[in-house]
């Protein structure tokens, strides 16, 4: 009878290992997201508007198991080759307040926000050669002010790891707060004048999406 007893414990135990309550595993990044007052977490993106590749951090707070607030840097910058004469170097960031709101999910949350949003270009040797020599005048910056969407999924271990992957995101800038392009103050050129000011225009309003930017990082 006794041997009887250790075996049905056994069976037991191993069911229970083998199958684990649906419940705790479910609210498992949940609780530990609403024990946690803080995290940070690096950022990549691949799939990204303007230029892909994109790496960045973020930093924020928890201010209720089901809402997080977050500061997050995105850049990347391109040195073009030779053979592209209009441009020589190419640099997009942006830095965005975005709150996530999992409602009664688990990880689920759709995101909300603000952007700001910084773009760089060097013009290149064919463009440059048409004005004179002006200090600044082969660099063009672009700055603006627009909003934030997204979805995504965001675990919390119980070792305080936090992972995760946004499916989708879009920054969309709306709102010109800066633009230096001493470029189109000096070239002759009148084509070439309209044909950078077009390109700058629809550069600096293009949407920002990215898809699957993962992030890793730790909760405390």
């Amino acid at each position: 009878m006794a041997l009887a007893g250790v075996s049905q414990d056994s069976d037991i135990d191993g069911a229970e290992l083998a199958h684990p309550n649906p419940d705790k595993v479910v609210s498992s990044t949940r609780s530990n997201r609403a024990q946690s007052q803080y995290f940070i977490a690096g950022n990549y993106s691949y799939i990204d508007t303007l230029l892909p590749s994109k790496v960045g951090l973020s930093a924020g707070f928890v201010s209720k198991p089901y809402v997080t607030h977050e500061l997050e840097y995105m850049g990347s910058s391109l040195s073009l080759p030779a053979g592209v004469a209009d441009i020589g170097k190419f640099s997009d960031q942006r830095l965005s307040y975005i709150l996530r709101s999992y409602g009664n999910r688990n990880s689920f949350a759709f995101q909300y926000g603000l952007s700001y949003f910084s773009t760089q270009v060097k013009l290149g040797d064919d463009l440059l050669s048409m004005v004179t020599s002006v200090p600044g005048v082969n660099l063009v910056e672009l700055q603006s002010l627009g909003v934030h969407w997204g979805m995504g999924n965001r675990w919390v271990l119980d070792s305080n790891l936090t992972w995760g992957v946004d499916w989708f995101t879009w920054s969309q800038p709306i709102l010109e707060i800066s633009r230096k392009d001493k470029f189109l103050d000096y070239a002759t050129n009148q084509q070439d004048k309209d044909n950078v000011r077009t390109a700058l225009k629809a550069m600096q309003f293009f949407p920002r999406w990215s898809v699957l930017k993962v992030h890793i990082g730790y909760s405390f």
